[in-house]
């Protein structure tokens, strides 16, 4: 089975790629010193996955900060007396927030 975090490590891959063709570019060379995502070592591939699996939960994190503030702010903004309907919808958001913070692997259920 392949890894999930594979298509972000190929992100990151392909990042380091971009950068490395611009500073071929602007030294005059055109040889690359990285290889390709299928000629490197496990390990690396392995680093870049983890990279971008790091980097996509602090972003997915940094969301969900953004979503429970505003499930705050709503209810505030009300005084803090909602609707029954309205109250349950604001917990069952901050619980599913609360509940699905992702891993450091990325996995929001691990």
């Amino acid at each position: 089975m392949a890894d999930p975090r594979e298509p972000l490590g190929r992100l990151v891959h392909e990042q380091r790629l971009a950068h490395e063709a611009g500073r071929a570019a602007e030294e005059g060379r055109v040889a690359f010193f990285l290889k390709s995502w299928e000629e490197r070592t496990v390990a690396q591939r392995d680093l870049d996955m983890r990279i971008g699996a790091a980097v996509a939960a602090a972003a997915a994190e940094a969301r969900l900060a953004e979503v429970r503030q505003v499930a705050v702010n709503f209810r505030s903004h009300h005084g803090g007396i909602l609707h029954p309907s309205a109250e349950a919808l604001y917990h069952a958001v901050i619980q599913t927030i609360d509940r699905d913070k992702p891993s450091e692997d990325g996995d929001p259920h691990a």
